[in-house]
């Protein structure tokens, strides 16, 4: 019997949470580019068997880590308790920190191209997650209507525009969150409320 840290008998729900949680650790250190389901269960101290076991393939296993990233990353930011001038800034600056404490895994899923199973497309679980949460800590303001999830997955692609080039770079976080912040004030204020 092998002596691995990881490698004692745990329940399956336990064992498989543990390669998932490997996998985000090794994906926030350098991305997913380089992970393999034999680099995983290298690191998670398991044979490749047993992350085939979990996970038909790379793929499926990085689906999951995205699932478990959209359970776990919507940021804690003020609600409806707080006015909504001082809301947004917030709920903005949690977003961004969010994204800067996963750096690798949104420049990675934000530069790709678009498919099932490729890495952008991994983004859409935490997308739907943060717009039911703009929506619930914004329910004073405004109403959920179609009117609102349009305009809303709308800003989403905006923000993740943004995101992207102040990742890369391209510009600095206070001009991304003063963008951030600004549209979707107008957006909670006027687009969606006067209608």
């Amino acid at each position: 019997m092998s002596t691995e840290p990881g490698a004692r008998r745990l329940p399956p729900d336990d064992r498989r949470r543990q390669i998932i949680d490997t996998a985000r650790r090794l994906i926030i250190e350098r991305g997913d580019a380089g992970i393999s389901a034999a680099g995983v269960a290298e690191a998670a101290g398991v044979t490749r068997a047993l992350v085939h076991h979990y996970f038909r393939g790379i793929d499926e296993l990085l689906d999951a880590v995205a699932e478990q990233l959209a359970a776990s990353m919507v940021p804690a930011g003020a609600g409806t308790g707080t006015p909504v001038r001082e809301r947004v800034p917030r709920n903005v600056a949690a977003f961004l920190d969010m994204i800067e404490a996963n750096r690798y895994f949104w420049l990675t899923a934000l530069t790709a191209d678009t498919g099932p199973g490729s890495p952008s497309s991994r983004v859409a679980p935490l997308r739907e997650a943060l717009l039911e949460d703009i929506l619930a800590s914004n329910r004073d303001t405004i109403a959920d209507t179609p009117w609102a999830r349009l305009c809303l997955a709308g800003y989403l692609a905006f923000a993740e525009t943004v995101a992207r080039r102040w990742q890369l770079g391209e510009a600095s976080r206070e001009d991304a969150q003063h963008a951030l912040t600004d549209t979707l004030l107008h957006l909670l204020l006027h687009t969606i409320a006067d209608r």
